[in-house]
């Protein structure tokens, strides 16, 4: 399978209503490198779709499923909050490339649950400012206390500094 290339500035989507707001387009277009905007136009309830792409199937127990094809993207969730995780899924998928930001082709279904809401993020030099950026935008927006940065904080200041 190819990967999904984002190549206009701005991507339509069909998605539903609830998703059509300032939250989720600041979220596209920060997690597109501030140089993304989204486009959304009312689909059915839980889903999100980009392009030529046939929602999956939700197994029995999880929460969304997201495919990611050479052609399109879909997401379907089991209620609102499956659909919204799936999302920040596919958001944490965007790649920087030579030939523009780009998705890699992929099949997931996953259920979200936490016992506790703590994440350790150490910082290495192969990490990437980028990288480091989604991955506390992540824990924010999966709520998570961000108690300690380890002992590679010097390592993840060198990498905010650069």
């Amino acid at each position: 399978m190819n990967d999904f290339l984002l190549g206009e500035n701005t991507v339509s989507a069909t998605a539903d209503s609830r998703m059509d707001n300032g939250t989720g387009k600041k979220l596209w277009n920060s997690f597109t490198l501030t140089t993304g905007n989204i486009r959304l136009k009312k689909g059915d309830d839980f889903t999100f779709c980009i392009g030529d792409a046939q929602l999956p199937t939700l197994p029995d127990g999880k929460e969304y499923a997201l495919s990611v094809t050479e052609t399109g993207i879909a997401i379907v969730g089991k209620d609102y909050g499956g659909l919204m995780r799936g999302f920040m899924s596919l958001l944490m998928k965007i790649e920087y490339a030579d030939d523009g930001l780009k998705i890699k082709a992929v099949t997931e279904e996953s259920r979200y649950k936490t016992a506790n809401r703590m994440i350790h993020i150490c910082a290495f030099p192969e990490n990437d400012l980028y990288f480091i950026k989604k991955l506390i935008r992540l824990a924010g927006l999966c709520q998570n206390w961000l108690p300690n940065v380890g002992n590679s904080a010097w390592s993840l200041f060198r990498c905010l500094t650069n």
